[in-house]
């Protein structure tokens, strides 16, 4: 029988699908409860530049308080629905709800086969950053983008790792620059990644080319926002920043309120997925899941050491921790392997 429709491949893969099918079946029946304050302005915001050509938020003042990836995919999609439907279907809190899913049924596809490359536990692998991704408040945020973007990453990483080229660099570099396009401060992973691939593949003209195009990608985003909004980064990012001024957050009080870099979802989504992955270091063996968990994870720390240090506020929120997530169930996962 073919191995992708045996009984065991099936009973691997029915508590994702289960976990899939119930979660979007909750999203169509109370799409509203999953929708969190920021990816509201995603909303508002790609539905004023898809039907005004403005992007605001007020419809007054123009903004880049958004991470510009998903911003432009889902202003694309609401021009073609509204093109279909009428502008009015933009009102309807479902309509955005195909883009969504189809974000993540790409990620569980590669995730899942990543999983097979690297010999780990693929149904681990999977359903720990999907249950992130559908159970809290990140309907419309970046976070489903993002899930895809990085499967895409680490596959392009893995796939040729023993005859990279200039190609595969140079599609490294393509799909890194998406992947922080999608979430800026992703960067710090792509940096880890940059650093890691040097010391494996002490190619430097290959790192070179995946630099070059990578910056191709990013600068011209970067000068945009300079030029018009007087920041390299996005408004939202340098409210925030306290940059270089330390801000320890978690031990002081804002309004009464302790911050929260140390306690609440940092330490469930945050602090916990990171130890545990460091801890089992030493049981990982193949040397390609030793790469990818210690860019993950060095992307992780870099973003929390910046947000526990240099933020100073509104830095708490879900949305932040899908790569620590990926990282614990790359660990988990590979815990779980039958190699081991």
């Amino acid at each position: 029988m073919n191995k992708y429709i045996s009984s065991a491949n099936l009973i691997q893969v029915a508590p994702v699908a289960f976990l899939f099918t119930f979660m979007v079946g909750m999203w169509l029946l109370r799409t509203e409860a999953f929708i969190s304050d920021d990816s509201y302005f995603y909303l508002v915001i790609s539905r004023n530049l898809a039907l005004e050509g403005h992007q605001t938020f007020s419809g007054i003042m123009s903004t880049n308080g958004a991470h510009p990836l998903w911003l432009y995919a889902l202003t694309a999609y609401s021009w073609i629905v509204s093109s279909i439907f009428g502008p009015e279907s933009l009102n309807s809190p479902q309509f955005a709800l195909p883009l969504s899913v189809a974000l993540l049924a790409g990620g569980c596809v590669v995730w899942w086969k990543i999983g097979g490359i690297l010999r780990i536990h693929q149904p681990t692998l999977v359903f720990i950053p999907l249950t992130f991704a559908t159970f809290f408040g990140v309907l419309y945020s970046e976070v489903h983008l993002l899930f895809f973007t990085l499967s895409l990453l680490v596959m392009s990483v893995i796939s040729r790792e023993r005859h990279r080229g200039r190609l595969g660099y140079a599609l490294i570099g393509v799909i890194g620059a998406l992947v922080v396009l999608s979430r800026l401060d992703t960067i710090f992973l792509i940096g880890a990644l940059g650093v890691l691939l040097l010391i494996v593949d002490r190619d430097f003209r290959g790192l070179s080319v995946m630099s070059l195009t990578f910056l191709a990608i990013t600068i011209p985003y970067l000068a945009s926002n300079y030029l018009i909004f007087g920041h390299a980064i996005p408004v939202s990012g340098y409210t925030k920043s306290t940059f270089p001024e330390v801000f320890i957050r978690g031990f002081q009080t804002q309004g009464g309120i302790l911050a929260m870099s140390f306690e609440g979802y940092s330490i469930i989504f945050g602090i916990i997925p990171i130890a545990f992955a460091l801890a089992l270091w030493p049981t990982y063996r193949d040397k390609r899941t030793k790469l990818v968990i210690a860019a993950i994870l060095g992307g992780a720390i870099l973003q929390f050491v910046q947000i526990a240090l240099f933020a100073r506020s509104h830095t708490s929120w879900y949305w932040y921790y899908l790569v620590p997530v990926t990282a614990g169930a790359l660990a988990v996962g590979d815990l779980l392997s039958p190699a081991n």
